[in-house]
């Protein structure tokens, strides 16, 4: 009887014994994943960063243009003002003189210097530079607005909301413009309410990941190219295909393309983290699908699909996990 309760006792010791090694395993497990989960972001942050980096010539470049003109409109429309305020003061000086014999000799006066600061072309232009400096401050504050909401840090605590792709897409190449323009021309097949719930700022990277990579598959040809964006609705999905003539991806490499650290590029020009980066933002993030198909010398196209609502995909995910963890029980 003694030597069963001794065993038992030891039984005992030894599964609580276990269950502290199980305990300390587990925390030591949960610690090495937040910490996995703190390396992902500041990876994913350096790319991030990465990328503006290489697109910051290019952005300056953008916001110089509407600028230019802007400047130069305002020098002409300081012109006009000049010429405008001599007439005025002509006319302000007639009024205050308060005679009216020399009025015949005024109006043919005031006429002509009408005629000579050309003020009827004045009328006509000024219209038109005003409209071109508002619409140059505005895509000034677009490209802004569109470099601010890329490059957010916090973009791991964003929240899913109703998104319009098409902004999403137009966006993105509002900050790509001068890195594409000079290689490639762009066809965006897109419906402008086309509307999913999303993450804007991640899937506008993965977007610009993917853009700036066949851009530089293109370049690698010598030749002009062409990229076509293609969005649309299918059943409870949004698909998007980006498809481009580049140099296209060796077959030995396609399967590494999502890989971390995986590039092909030289030391120094790419971190190899973009496109896994992207699998993560569609794959883990949103619940939708990734793939890639390419053709040595012909070109590649990538292949998103998105859920209309990740939330609700997550969540029955989660119901069927609940529901397998509770028949085992």
């Amino acid at each position: 009887m003694i030597t069963v309760l001794q065993q038992e006792r030891r039984s005992r010791e030894s599964l609580l014994e276990t269950q502290s090694q199980l305990h300390r395993a587990n925390s030591a497990l949960e610690h090495s994943l937040r910490e996995l989960k703190k390396t992902q972001m500041a990876m994913a942050q350096q790319e991030k960063l990465a990328s503006i980096g290489h697109l910051a010539a290019g952005v300056a470049h953008e916001i110089n243009n509407p600028l230019g003109f802007i400047l130069s409109n305002i020098n002409r429309m300081h012109e006009y003002i000049t010429d405008l305020s001599e007439v005025v003061t002509v006319a302000e000086k007639q009024l205050a003189s308060g005679t009216h014999a020399s009025w015949s000799n005024f109006h043919i006066y005031f006429r002509q210097l009408l005629e000579d600061k050309d003020v009827d072309f004045i009328k006509s232009d000024l219209p038109s530079l005003v409209n071109d400096c508002v619409e140059g401050g505005a895509r000034v504050k677009d490209i802004i607005q569109s470099l601010k909401d890329f490059s957010r840090r916090d973009h791991n605590n964003d929240e899913f909301q109703l998104t319009n792709l098409h902004i999403i897409i137009t966006k993105t190449l509002n900050l790509l413009r001068n890195e594409i323009k000079y290689d490639v021309d762009l066809k965006v097949d897109c419906d402008p309410d086309l509307y999913l719930e999303a993450l804007p700022g991640p899937l506008s990277q993965v977007l610009s990941n993917i853009l700036i990579n066949a851009t530089h598959a293109i370049r690698l040809t010598e030749r002009r190219g062409f990229i076509q964006v293609v969005a649309f609705h299918r059943k409870h999905q949004v698909i998007l295909k980006i498809t481009d003539n580049g140099c296209g991806i060796h077959p030995d490499h396609q399967k590494s393309v999502f890989d971390p650290f995986f590039t092909t590029k030289k030391a120094g020009e790419g971190t190899g983290l973009g496109m896994n980066i992207a699998y993560d933002i569609i794959v883990n993030r949103h619940g939708g699908q990734l793939s890639v198909k390419s053709e040595l010398g012909v070109g590649t196209e990538f292949f998103i699909e998105l859920p209309m609502n990740p939330n609700r995909n997550r969540q029955s995910a989660s119901d069927a996990a609940s529901s397998l963890t509770t028949e085992g029980v």
